[in-house]
């Protein structure tokens, strides 16, 4: 109930503070993220648009997002169902409810792995920030702040 708890609570964050507009995908959002993985898989040297979430991440923050709501239902299935019958059975009865939880948490194998390679690709800092909210700034960018 904590993994429900904590994705209603991200949710309706999205929501007031309207970072939903920054998450959800757009018209654009495709070419955005196919230009995101040529770059990354240095077919492209053309460096994607820099923005707060590009298209990749786009994608799959919001895929994230559905994930978590179909692992919550599929959860529910596998855990009780006689009672939720009716669910199991709208998911393609138990078997297949079993094996789409279990396709789910490979999608967050896969989110979390690309996820974590992004950030190391992108520095020691970045990876720094992530984990202590802090982000450090060399001396000579700090005066491009000021």
């Amino acid at each position: 109930w904590l993994f429900a708890i904590n994705g209603l609570v991200y949710v309706i964050y999205l929501l007031i503070s309207k970072e939903w507009k920054f998450i959800i995908p757009n018209k654009n959002s495709f070419k955005e993220a196919f230009q995101v993985i040529l770059y990354d898989l240095k077919i492209s040297k053309k460096h994607p648009a820099i923005k707060k979430f590009n298209g990749a991440q786009q994608f799959a923050y919001t895929g994230v997002i559905v994930m978590g709501f179909l692992s919550l239902v599929t959860g529910i299935a596998i855990y009780k169902p006689i009672q939720f019958a009716a669910l199991v059975e709208l998911l393609g009865g138990y078997e297949f409810a079993r094996f789409e939880h279990f396709v789910l948490t490979l999608g967050y194998l896969a989110f979390f792995i690309s996820h974590v390679l992004q950030v190391l690709k992108a520095g020691w800092n970045n990876l720094r920030a992530m984990i202590t909210g802090l982000e450090i700034i060399a001396e000579e960018e700090s005066k491009l702040y000021e």
